[in-house]
């Protein structure tokens, strides 16, 4: 009888260590999609199943920089269709000013051509300011043709030049259209007075892009600043210590610690250790983000005396290269490009135009260096095309080798898995019934001594 039982208990046990094994290789089939919780369950090293961790975070990374490329593709195709156009505008342009610069040619005439003329000029600055999932398309800087800006050309100190008044004090406001909306200024100034106050803003003078509060020297020495602003950055500054007497002597020191709020480095400036780094407020110093609509930029400068005694110069910022893909990866820079302001070079740049015949010479020869210009935009656009496209297929085939490496982490494949599978249902099902026959067979005998 005791034989009989045994029989059932190693029927049942038999059949839970086969439900076991099954359930281990549904598992993996389950899991075949995910070779490290098949490494892990297979019962291999950890440091099999950290590789294939970190196989499959490598691929995910490529795959993430996969996606940047193909997206730095559209944004490259959408620049080619934007220099297509821009080329086909400038050569009508072109057209228009070689008509206009007929000297038979009466007012009624002329005024069509420049109508369509400024039309077509409107639409390729248009083109200029495109954008794309955000992204400018064209950036002005990267234009072959360049505008130097003289902002200070013009200046005076008169006090019959003044603007106006601010608090009982006088103020003189230099404005000028620097063509872009970033740039950098670098400002020397030096009060003549109990204080001067140099203000830097766009449109809205109650929102400077930079303010020095109520600036005071104790020498000659003047106090330089290094003003960035741009739409796609903070406004930031640098503060320069000036020695004028190249004595290695900063007259101003104190001043300007005490106005900027921090101690003395120990440097003969106090502040060696600090000129590179860039602010955004510190002390009397505030700054405020730029307004990307307007390239017009004005230097205020308030007085508690009569003169001033400020030097501005301004440059547009240093194009950076835009970078795609990720850094752990393959990451390339692109050459940015560029379409011209289509303005003269003239004192206050005006727009190209040909409303009279000397104007039109002057819109051939700037519209033609803008065409020839065309030649280094397009290389550069091919040249980006280029290099995404051979990174593109360079992270391709890394993910294709890495996958095949994940493929051998794991011992048994998903055939074998799901042989396992069929063969445990087998035997659990030859032993469900051996196990039913043994339960009748105990039944009987029992019922027989009963």
């Amino acid at each position: 009888m005791a034989g009989l039982f045994s029989s059932v208990q190693f029927l049942t046990t038999h059949m839970g260590n086969e439900s076991l094994r099954s359930a281990n290789s549904i598992k993996q089939v389950a899991a075949s999609g995910d070779p490290v919780k098949q490494a892990s369950m297979q019962g291999q090293g950890a440091g099999d199943v950290s590789f294939a961790a970190n196989l499959l975070n490598r691929n995910a990374s490529k795959r993430s920089s996969i996606n940047a490329f193909q997206n730095a593709v559209t944004h490259m195709q959408a620049q080619a269709d934007g220099l297509r156009q821009a080329e086909k505008i400038y050569q009508r342009m072109l057209d228009l000013a070689s008509l206009a610069v007929d000297p038979m040619l009466n007012d009624n005439d002329r005024a069509l051509l420049s109508q369509e003329f400024e039309s077509l000029r409107t639409m390729a600055v248009e083109i200029n300011s495109q954008t794309i999932g955000g992204a400018n398309l064209f950036d002005m800087r990267a234009a072959t043709t360049k505008y130097q800006v003289d902002f200070l050309e013009g200046t005076t100190q008169d006090p019959a030049t003044k603007s106006g008044k601010i608090n009982g004090n006088d103020y003189w406001d230099i404005t000028k259209d620097v063509i872009y909306n970033s740039g950098k200024i670098t400002v020397d100034h030096r009060p003549m007075s109990a204080w001067d106050r140099v203000t830097i803003f766009q449109s809205d003078p109650t929102k400077p892009l930079f303010d020095t509060g109520e600036w005071t020297t104790s020498g000659s020495d003047f106090d330089r600043f290094i003003i960035r602003y741009g739409p796609d950055r903070d406004t930031t500054f640098q503060f320069v210590p000036q020695d004028t007497n190249g004595n290695n002597i900063y007259a101003n020191k104190n001043r300007y610690l005490a106005h900027l709020g921090l101690a003395d480095d120990g440097t003969p400036s106090g502040w060696d250790t600090r000129t590179e780094t860039e602010f955004k407020n510190l002390g009397l110093i505030t700054t405020n983000s730029s307004d990307s609509t307007t390239s017009e930029l004005t230097v205020r400068i308030e007085a508690t005396g009569s003169v001033f005694d400020i030097e501005a110069n301004w440059e547009p910022l240093e194009i950076d290269d835009a970078f795609v893909g990720r850094s752990q990866d393959l990451q390339l820079g692109l050459n940015p490009l560029g379409l011209g302001a289509l303005r003269t070079q003239d004192s206050g740049f005006p727009k190209i135009a040909i409303d009279t015949r000397q104007n039109a010479q002057s819109a051939i020869d700037l519209i033609r260096d803008e065409i020839n210009g065309f030649t280094q935009q397009i290389g550069n656009l091919s040249s980006n095309m280029s290099r995404v496209e051979n990174s593109m297929e360079a992270t391709q085939q890394q993910i294709a080798t890495q996958e095949q490496a994940l493929s051998g982490v794991v011992r048994e494949d998903l055939a074998l898995q799901m042989l396992k599978v069929t063969k445990a249902r087998i035997a659990r099902s030859q032993n469900a019934a051996m196990l039913s026959q043994a339960i009748n067979l105990n039944y009987d005998i029992a019922n027989m001594i009963l």
